[in-house]
């Protein structure tokens, strides 16, 4: 909070469907997304927001780039558009079986993520399958208390959220990078080993995205967005004043 406070911004954040406190809406899509966002910020009278997305959180930001919902993106340890035919090849071979549970049977895919994953499981597969350079994150008892409380929070009303989530993330999306027109910082560590991550830290997104700005951090993890978050909204922060 800190670091907020210094940058004067005010951080908001917003529960998915079926996340936390949000009402749940089976088959809502990332074009939905946008469009609550949208009206989000006109019944708040929220005016020039930009977007973070860590993670699997990365999609959801991005379309809101491109509806032009917000004024500019960073994608931190981002997955890309692991469903893309040009991704294939490079996908782990966990994100592989998933990519083509998703293409084959998507509510197939939906209900087994809706029933095998919960917040303990999820916190275990991020510690897991993370660097060793992200583990003293991870160790810190005041981050994993906080970090879990969250998790907790999501999955309030069942993992039926994470699920659909999920398969919108891991499937092709609904828009098109290149006609994205408002600045996106993509931000990756050369040490980031979550399977379900850029499988090239973002060299193929950036290659689609016209605006993209690509960041990659030697020594790191997949935890940036607690170890480089000045840097990520300074930067964010003065491409969008530049405008």
């Amino acid at each position: 909070m800190d670091t907020i406070r210094r940058f004067g911004v005010r951080l908001i954040t917003v529960d998915r469907p079926g996340l936390g406190a949000s009402s749940a809406d089976d088959g809502w899509t990332l074009r939905d997304w946008a469009l609550g966002i949208r009206e989000f910020a006109q019944v708040q009278r929220a005016e020039g927001m930009a977007a973070i997305g860590f993670s699997m959180g990365a999609p959801f930001a991005l379309a809101c780039g491109a509806a032009r919902v917000v004024t500019g993106v960073s994608l931190v340890s981002a997955t890309d558009e692991l469903a893309h035919p040009a991704l294939a090849s490079a996908l782990e071979p966990e994100a592989a079986v998933l990519v083509k549970q998703v293409a084959t049977r998507a509510s197939s895919a939906e209900l087994l993520l809706r029933d095998a994953a919960d917040a303990d499981i999820l916190w275990e597969a991020t510690v897991g399958t993370s660097h060793d350079a992200d583990q003293r994150i991870f160790a810190d008892p005041a981050f994993e208390q906080n970090y879990r409380r969250a998790l907790t929070d999501g999955f309030a009303q069942g993992g039926a959220g994470y699920a659909r989530e999920t398969v919108l993330a891991l499937s092709r999306w609904p828009f098109d990078p290149s006609t994205i027109t408002v600045p996106v910082d993509l931000w990756y560590a050369d040490r980031d080993t979550n399977p379900l991550h850029s499988p090239d830290l973002g060299a193929f997104l950036a290659q689609r995205i016209p605006t993209a700005r690509r960041f990659v951090v030697p020594y790191e993890g997949s935890m940036l967005l607690w170890t480089h978050t000045d840097a990520i909204l300074r930067s964010l922060l003065t491409r969008i004043a530049q405008q």
